[in-house]
Parts: C-alpha cells; sequence; structure tokens
C-alpha cells in the first residue's frame, strides 16, 4: 500500500496449515522473517513496519492424482491407473470425479493439469469443479452443485450459461490447468490453458 508506514496483517479465521508446514511473513526489503504461523493460525495477526511485505507458504506437490471410478457416468471408461477417461457413448453428456478431493473448510488455492487427448472440433468437452453430491448423469454445470467450461467458450451453472466468449475453443491436445481458490469470501474456479491465463470462470 503505497505511503503506508506499516501494515496489519490479519489472517483469515479458517486458516491453518499441515503439522510441520509455515505460513512465513516477511519485510519485502530485506527478506528478515517477521512472523511465522503453523498448525490452527486464523484470526492471527501481526504489525508489519513499511507500505509493503512479502509471504511464502508450504506447496504441496506430487498428489497421485487420477479419477474416482466410483463417481462416474456409467457412459466413462478408464485406463491408464485411472487417469484417462473416455466417453464411451456418442452424444450423450456424463461427470466423473478426481479420486482428490479438497474441503472449503481447510481453505487454500488447488491446482490440476488436465490434457484432453481427443476431441471433436466443436470443443464440446466440460472441465470443472463440483461437489461431491453433484449428478453424474448430465455435465458439470448442469446443477447447482457444480461450476462447468464447455470448450466452446462458456460457463456454466445451475443450467443456466453464467459467461459467454470464455478463453478459445479447445482443441486436441490442449493442457488446461483448473484452479480451486478456497482464500477469498467464496470459491473460485479459474482456468488457464496452454499456460494462458483465463480469468475466474463465473459471471
Amino acid at each position: 500500500i503505497h505511503g503506508a508506514r506499516a501494515l496489519l496483517v490479519r489472517l483469515d479465521a479458517r486458516s491453518q496449515s499441515a503439522a510441520g508446514d509455515e505460513v512465513v511473513i516477511m519485510d519485502d526489503g530485506s527478506g528478515a522473517r517477521l512472523g511465522a504461523f503453523s498448525g490452527p493460525m486464523g484470526g492471527a495477526t501481526l504489525r508489519v513496519p513499511g507500505s509493503a511485505l512479502r509471504y511464502a507458504f508450504p506447496v504441496r506437490a506430487g498428489i497421485s492424482w487420477g479419477f474416482d471410478p466410483a463417481r462416474r457416468s456409467g457412459n466413462y471408461g478408464l485406463s491408464d491407473g485411472n487417469k484417462t477417461v473416455r466417453n464411451l457413448v456418442n452424444k450423450q453428456w456424463g461427470t466423473i470425479l478426481g479420486a482428490q478431493g479438497f474441503d472449503s473448510n481447510k481453505g487454500g488455492v488447488h491446482s490440476w493439469d488436465v490434457r484432453v487427448n481427443q476431441t471433436t472440433t466443436s470443443g464440446n468437452v466440460f472441465l470443472g469443479v463440483a461437489t461431491r453430491d453433484v449428478s453424474r448423469t448430465t455435465y458439470v454445470g448442469k446443477d447447482s452443485k457444480g461450476w462447468g467450461w464447455i470448450g466452446c467458450m462458456a460457463c456454466w451453472h445451475d443450467g443456466k450459461k453464467v459467461k459467454s466468449g470464455y478463453g478459445t475453443r479447445l482443441r486436441t491436445g490442449d493442457v488446461v490447468r483448473v484452479t480451486l481458490d478456497f482464500t477469498g469470501f467464496v470459491p473460485v474456479m479459474r482456468l488457464s490453458k496452454n499456460g494462458t491465463d483465463l480469468g475466474p470462470g463465473e459471471a
């Protein structure tokens, strides 16, 4: 904040870290540690001199990612250790969930990549986020339990198109990064395609 003599940092009430992990607040100029928090840290405050700060938090990588065979449309077949899914029935929608879920009460930012091995020229593939009780007999975004982006450049929620002209048309070989951000007042889904940020997928 330009011109500020000091900043008061207050951590969200839901903030916590896994055992042994620290969130570190640092001086923006020298990089000196001003405070470190671990475990339940909701509501903790720290006064930072000056007009800027830096922070560092642990990033957990290497999650054994895959799809959940118990939570999928009957139209979908799995291979490659549940890491590849294919629609076996032409022109019928369905949804499959990932095996790794995330708890909104624990906060955090979670990202994963999806490679599209094959699609039609229309790009009619849905990618998105959902709760575990989302309908699996239709596309993600058809009901109130999910947000979905269709590769012909639109975002859907509760059966309604909530954003048009989002991104560029999905093609075979594209890699889409899905990010689920729990750090704000409401969860936010944002996407990037082949390294280009598409922004939040919401109205």
